[in-house]
């Protein structure tokens, strides 16, 4: 069961893609090169990482992806808009079983709280390897 979750995990998730979208958000920079190089090397293609930033627009991501970004956008924008629009919360809960929504918005959360601490800790971006 684990190795069916990760599986999922990885590719509905874009390989780390809403972290790639929503950190420069909280001008985590370091977040944004740890998790683009970590999806590249992850075998996710350099066009796709770098249209992350204008996935509603872009043809490039499945309706699953799609459902996934969604709802990181709208759960990371819950202190400004206080609540996740319910077409949003149908699309995502159309799309996932009852736990892959549960494991999805646990790592949108765990993702959001690492966010939130690396803007209090001022991370910085590492420098480039040699």
């Amino acid at each position: 069961m684990k190795i069916a979750r990760d599986e999922w995990y990885i590719k509905a998730y874009i390989r780390k893609a809403p972290v790639v979208k929503f950190a420069p958000q909280r001008e985590l920079r370091s977040c944004v090169d740890q998790h683009s190089t970590d999806a590249r090397k992850g075998g996710e293609s350099e066009r796709r990482v770098f249209l992350i930033a204008a996935w509603p627009e872009s043809r490039l991501y499945t309706d699953t992806e799609r459902a996934a970004l969604a709802l990181a956008e709208a759960m990371t924008r819950l202190p400004e808009v206080r609540d996740v629009p319910d077409d949003v919360y149908q699309q995502a809960t159309g799309a996932f079983t009852e736990e892959q929504f549960a494991v999805l918005a646990w790592a949108i959360t765990a993702i959001n709280a690492w966010n939130r601490l690396g803007v209090l800790g001022h991370m910085e971006l590492p420098a480039d390897p040699e």
